[in-house]
């Protein structure tokens, strides 16, 4: 909102190659209560000079949004704070320009910075939008740049990688951080202690097993945090304010067997309007309104009105040990009608992406609940390498790619199978690295897959780690300098290791059919690497099932391509697997 009387909202079209090509009509938007509405920022890109020779009022897509300050006296309702991207010829983000946009008549303003301001990539801002704190990156090193309320000039805070990351601000100058602690590195919560710019003693919060990565939960303007958002095994809220704990077990209790995410204004005053986002592993969720004053609720909608949460799949997780003692987080989906105790069940092992990020959570999920639904058990686990679980979990995963991380993948499947749980029918599938992991599963152990269904997956690590002037990708020359040498390998030191765990050099030692379906406008794995394999393993006699869809880019965005890609990634498993249901 902006003021009382304006919503902002951001609008793409996803039957385009969403990121990657103009959507239709897409971008930032105003629209006020007689429903006029304002194009702010458009979703393509105008160089400056023709956007004035055609009188274009909209800001061209390098520009996204801050902030929307909080409606208060001496801040003007009708004004946001954008950011333009700043890039290098190499492609690389050197830092983002905040500035004032007007909602009404799309003019800009500069924003005052203060004194020696730095060319920062990230900012954070107090809710009067005074930027408070700044991040900047100096070759792979962060440094964080803060400003106290009533000061002009920027001070470092820090310049050093593992000191504690900020994690937000409030109103009244407090500022919140999160630093790795205890043998397994987990994040814990912090206040700084604003005179020294240090740590407090004892952590606010920390979880064992677990990173809390929180999101600080804003009071009314120049009040502290009402609390902070996490993510264990499951979403939590903690608040610091003892009336909206309250509110929330009330909340819990109303809807019980949910994550339910309060967002509120006046909160905990006997006026407040609390907006409820209430959502399960088998519910995609509802919202609710909840006035204080009647002690009324009001049904909003759901997120997907079509679906049953009761026809939905049950979602779980287990710890396991891999092979070599490293903790394993393991997360199945269930078919659909099937428990534990019954017989084993024909199993998807579905490898996440990225791959440093967390790829299990309890939530509803489109893909695992589609394959539940078809009747497979899916078994998706957190290999090292996955972040939430620790800075060790994290970091035994560098240099593991197609070795211990493609271990853990093998030990979550044979834990399952040893439980009776999963049947020995089984297939692998992923995307992005799921679709490495895919490939790398179906090479290193033959004997646990009958097929693979990889998409937009890396398949050349070579094409990966050094780039290639024919291949058009997004990956900056940095990130090829010091991201992928320290977590995937060094094209030189690593080059015989690299060879045995690139899937177009070991192509010709997949056997088991395989499904590879890419994007042609991909720019994060360009379809080259789907190419490549294509044809080694056509030269090693054992061709796989092809898919390239035109138009679209890395993960399939619009209506039509989903529903292919669902369409054929069920007809290519429903030829090995044998469902414990019918669809």
């Amino acid at each position: 909102m902006a003021g009382d009387d304006k919503l902002i909202y951001e609008l793409g079209d996803f039957d385009t190659a969403y990121g990657y090509r103009e959507a239709k009509g897409g971008g930032l938007f105003a629209v006020d209560l007689a429903g006029h509405r304002r194009q702010l920022i458009s979703r393509g890109y105008i160089p400056d000079e023709f956007r004035l020779m055609a009188n274009i009022k909209t800001l061209n897509g390098l520009n996204g949004l801050l902030q929307v300050p909080a409606q208060q006296p001496g801040v003007n309702g009708n004004e946001i704070i954008v950011g333009q991207a700043l890039t290098a010829s190499d492609k690389r983000l050197t830092s983002v320009r905040p500035k004032w946009l007007n909602v009404q008549d799309g003019t800009t303003r500069e924003m005052k910075l203060g004194a020696n301001p730095p060319e920062a990539l990230r900012w954070w801002f107090d809710s009067r939008g005074e930027a408070r704190l700044a991040a900047s990156v100096n070759g792979s090193r962060r440094i964080f740049h803060w400003r106290a309320p009533g000061q002009d000039g920027w001070r470092v805070l820090y310049e050093e990688d593992e000191t504690f990351t900020p994690v937000g601000l409030d109103d009244t100058g407090q500022l919140y951080a999160s630093k790795r602690v205890g043998p397994r590195r987990e994040r814990a919560l912090y206040r700084v202690d604003m005179q020294t710019l240090k740590l407090e003693g004892e952590p606010l919060l920390k979880a064992a097993g677990f990173d809390v990565n929180p999101q600080l939960i804003p009071g009314e303007p120049g009040q502290p945090a009402l609390g902070v958002r996490y993510e264990t095994e499951l979403e939590t809220t903690d608040w610091f304010d003892p009336t909206m704990q309250a509110f929330q077990r009330e909340v819990d209790a109303h809807f019980p067997g949910h994550v339910n995410r309060i967002s509120c204004r006046r909160c905990g005053q006997p006026d407040m309007v609390a907006l409820v986002l209430s959502a399960s592993d088998r519910d995609p969720g509802s919202y609710w309104v909840f006035d204080a004053a009647t002690q009324a609720w009001q049904g909003i909608g759901q997120r997907i009105d079509t679906l049953d949460p009761a026809h939905m799949a049950r979602v779980t997780m287990d710890r396991i040990k891999a092979r070599d003692g490293e903790d394993l987080p393991v997360w199945l989906t269930l078919p659909v009608g099937w428990v534990r105790g019954a017989p084993p069940a024909p199993a998807v092992v579905l490898v996440h992406g990225g791959p440093w990020v967390r790829g299990g959570h309890w939530r509803w999920q489109p893909l695992a609940q589609f394959l539940a639904a078809r009747g497979y058990l899916v078994i998706s686990p957190d290999f090292r390498g996955s972040e939430g679980y620790g800075g060790l979990h994290l970091s035994a995963g560098y240099k593991q790619w197609g070795r211990a991380m493609q271990d853990d993948v093998a030990d979550a499947l044979r834990w399952a199978q040893a439980k009776g749980l999963a049947s020995k029918d089984v297939c692998i599938a992923g995307g992005s690295y799921g679709g490495y992991a895919t490939l790398m599963g179906l090479v290193r152990d033959p004997d646990l897959f009958r097929c693979g269904a990889a998409w937009v997956a890396v398949a050349d690590l070579d094409l990966l780690l050094k780039g290639d002037w024919a291949t058009s990708d997004d990956m900056s020359d940095l990130s090829r300098k010091t991201l992928l040498p320290r977590r995937v390998g060094d094209v030189v030191e690593d080059a015989a290791m690299l060879r045995e765990v690139s899937p177009v050099m070991q192509a010709a030692r997949i056997k088991a059919p395989l499904l590879l379906i890419y994007g042609k406008e991909d720019r994060r794995v360009p379809v080259e690497h789907g190419e490549h394999l294509r044809a080694a393993m056509i030269k090693a006699g054992n061709p796989p099932e092809w898919k390239v869809f035109k138009d679209d880019v890395h993960g399939f965005t619009s209506l039509e391509n989903s529903i292919e890609f669902a369409q054929t990634l069920d007809a290519f498993l429903a030829k090995y697997l044998k469902p414990v249901s019918a669809p």
